[in-house]
């Protein structure tokens, strides 16, 4: 049973603001601390400040990509980006689930609906 097409465009809007996160997160980490961090810290001298963005965005980072990485495809429920069967993340720029092949950002009523593909015909399609 397939969820119904606003159960897939919400589960694609999550794993859009996922990313969107995790982007966000890594390209404003310099800017945060040189910016806001450093001037506090010069000011007040509190090392609460510098150990809190030492633990806390490491944390953040790790969370929002293992959200990613642990994706599921609202279709098959396979993990989008992970074969089990070779126990390795395919890749993070694929296009279609490694499993059933639903392409990213897709429905249901894709024309592959309910296709597996091997694991050789996944090879040629990132190809």
């Amino acid at each position: 049973m397939h969820p119904d097409k606003k159960e897939y465009a919400r589960v694609w809007s999550d794993y859009r603001a996922d990313k969107r996160m995790l982007c966000w997160l890594l390209i404003l980490f310099f800017p945060v601390l040189y910016g806001v961090v450093k001037p506090l810290y010069s000011l007040y001298r509190f090392d609460w400040i510098l150990i809190g963005l030492a633990i806390g965005w490491p944390v953040f980072v790790g969370f929002y990509f293992l959200r990613i990485y642990t994706f599921r495809c609202p279709r098959c429920g396979h993990r989008f980006f992970y074969r089990d069967d070779v126990g390795r993340m395919e890749s993070y720029w694929s296009n279609h689930c490694v499993h059933c092949g639903l392409p990213k950002y897709g429905n249901v009523d894709g024309p592959e609906a309910g296709n597996e593909i091997t694991s050789a015909e996944n090879h040629n399609l990132e190809q």
